[in-house]
């Protein structure tokens, strides 16, 4: 995801959020759109993996989503939106949320 990309989705949700016409509905179809570029492991992702489990002691059940976390990160991802936040939450400059999370945001503003 460009850096151009997610500033236009954020400023498309909160033009939505201002107006007063978000949904979640909405705000799903506009991250569809957002999310148009496939990413993948780069050269440098599997040594960012090895450092960002080296201290943690990361467990075998994790051990996957310290690689997306890594690939997410190579790309210039540094956030996901996913049922298992809690997964993420030791991997330093990367950021989880759930649905619920972003449907409890969202509630706030409708």
């Amino acid at each position: 995801m460009g850096f151009g990309l997610g500033l236009s989705f954020i400023f498309r949700i909160a033009v939505n959020v201002a107006s007063g016409h978000t949904s979640f509905a909405s705000i799903f179809l506009n991250l569809m759109q957002v999310v148009q570029d496939i990413i993948s492991p780069l050269p440098s992702t599997l040594s960012r993996y090895f450092n960002l489990t080296k201290s943690k002691g990361v467990k075998r059940g994790n051990i996957f989503d310290y690689y997306l976390a890594a690939t997410a990160l190579d790309n210039g991802v540094d956030f996901i939106l996913t049922n298992n936040a809690d997964d993420f939450s030791e991997i330093e400059g990367f950021t989880a949320t759930t649905l619920e999370e972003v449907r409890k945001i969202i509630g706030e503003h409708e």
